[in-house]
């Protein structure tokens, strides 16, 4: 599907990112027509030094959401001061940051514009660093996308004391992942701090109102 997109558009493939203002994106479209509404869209924000490109390479996640009729849109992150591609994730790190929501909307905007995609249908996901950033914005603006599933990332310290409104989340989190760990960590000598992942999911239950336990 792409070799054709490619033909016909000047970027998107995994050579040549397409620009925004604040930054660049990739994408992988379906081989099928899109419906009425066009494509349904799925944004997945890579993890921490990778890039759009390089999600364009993970070619079960594009196959596996492409069949599904989605359009996969990879945008990447700005350069850090420490040189590394990343999100402008809630830390506490003092540093330039990103409106991710606006660039976010930036490249979805850039994407409808040449090909039709159902806005209102967005499914937001992330990896790693990437899923801190999607959690972010589904806890500080849940109106912005239809729906959120961070993978391997959560809340930064300090964790926020409360989310905006409710949220359409799926958080998966591997019970032995040493980079994200449950329990959160101290990243080095420096003052960014991991958040405990299950702490962050108290405040999602409390914002969604999810008052039954799954073994009731």
């Amino acid at each position: 599907s792409n070799v054709s997109f490619a033909a016909t558009n000047a970027c998107g493939d995994e050579k040549t990112p397409c620009p925004v203002d604040g930054g660049s994106y990739h994408l992988a479209v379906p081989d099928g027509a899109p419906g009425p509404s066009g494509y349904p869209v799925l944004i997945h924000l890579h993890g921490w030094a990778s890039s759009g490109r390089a999600v364009l390479r993970n070619k079960q996640l594009i196959t596996t959401a492409n069949q599904r009729g989605y359009i996969v849109i990879a945008p990447t992150g700005q350069k850090s001061p420490w040189g590394k591609r990343d999100w402008s994730v809630r830390d506490g790190a003092d540093r330039p940051r990103r409106d991710e929501v606006g660039f976010l909307k930036k490249v979805l905007n850039d994407v409808a514009g040449r090909i039709p995609v159902d806005s209102e249908n967005v499914l937001l996901s992330g990896f790693s660093r990437g899923g801190s950033m999607v959690g972010d914005i589904a806890c500080s603006a849940p109106e912005t996308f239809k729906a959120y599933a961070p993978l391997a990332g959560g809340f930064w310290a300090p964790l926020p004391p409360r989310c905006a409104g409710p949220a359409r989340l799926f958080h998966t989190h591997g019970w032995a992942d040493g980079t994200v760990p449950l329990e959160g960590r101290r990243l080095g000598r420096s003052r960014m701090v991991q958040g405990d992942i299950f702490a962050g999911l108290r405040i999602w239950r409390h914002t969604n109102g999810c008052s039954r336990r799954v073994a009731d």
